[in-house]
């Protein structure tokens, strides 16, 4: 016992008396009892959600093998995507000379229109967190800008000056779903396994990654939201105990 602590409880018993102070001994007492249980039950639930965090993480585990296998499937089909765009466009081209001034104006018309849908069509997939679906709109986006500038000649594309500023405008989408996408992994507790995957296939189509590289990514950003939970069921921990020794 500290000096302090010893002339307080001599203190005590020269200014009350017996009945006061074991009076004052079972309140504290009783208010110890109730701060550990205060203790415990935070420790408690804060592992339990660590636990129920760590068995959705293996369930989701379980089902990568088909998350991924959808990965590839969503890569091949935006290979075929990307081919049936250039077929498209090669049979534009067979058809060149045939085709009147009006008619391939109104064809660059109709694909400048495209990228100048696409912001807002890409934000309302982000706002209901659609990331698949935003992905797969800028890649589109992305293959018709190439287009444009493969199969139309400077002259056409002069009489569209929107097109040098709306590009600029739909190519930073490309960075702003990948940052939204790795910060729902990271941070989200409950996700579930159709969330993982639209986010795997987003980062996978616009970073180009291979299955290994999407699981990889997925793990990493996972195991991040594990350490900050922990960190910050220690410092809980660390809090309440302090106090308990202030109190």
């Amino acid at each position: 016992m500290s000096s302090d602590a010893k002339r307080q409880a001599e203190l005590l018993f020269q200014q009350r008396s017996v009945a006061e102070i074991r009076e004052i001994e079972a309140r504290t007492g009783k208010d110890i009892e109730l701060k550990q249980h205060q203790l415990r039950q935070l420790v408690g639930n804060s592992y339990r959600d660590l636990i129920g965090s760590a068995d959705t993480i293996v369930s989701i585990s379980n089902n990568c093998e088909t998350i991924l296998t959808n990965v590839v499937n969503i890569q091949e089909e935006f290979a075929g995507l990307a081919r049936g765009f250039s077929t498209a466009d090669n049979l534009l081209n067979e058809r060149r000379d045939s085709f009147t001034r009006h008619e391939e104006l109104y064809a660059v018309g109709g694909r400048i229109k495209y990228l100048v849908d696409t912001p807002e069509v890409i934000w309302g997939f982000l706002d209901v967190r659609q990331f698949m679906d935003a992905s797969r709109r800028f890649l589109r986006a992305h293959i018709v800008h190439q287009l444009l500038h493969t199969s139309c000649g400077r002259d056409t594309l002069a009489r569209f000056p929107l097109l040098a500023h709306q590009w600029p405008v739909v190519e930073k989408f490309k960075g702003q779903i990948e940052g939204l996408v790795h910060t729902s992994l990271s941070t989200e507790a409950s996700l579930s396994s159709l969330q993982a995957a639209d986010c795997l296939i987003a980062l996978s189509a616009l970073g180009e990654l291979d299955s290994q590289a999407a699981l990889h990514a997925f793990l990493a950003a996972r195991r991040s939201w594990i350490n900050a939970q922990l960190a910050q069921a220690q410092a809980l921990l660390q809090q309440q105990q302090q106090q308990q020794r202030e109190g």
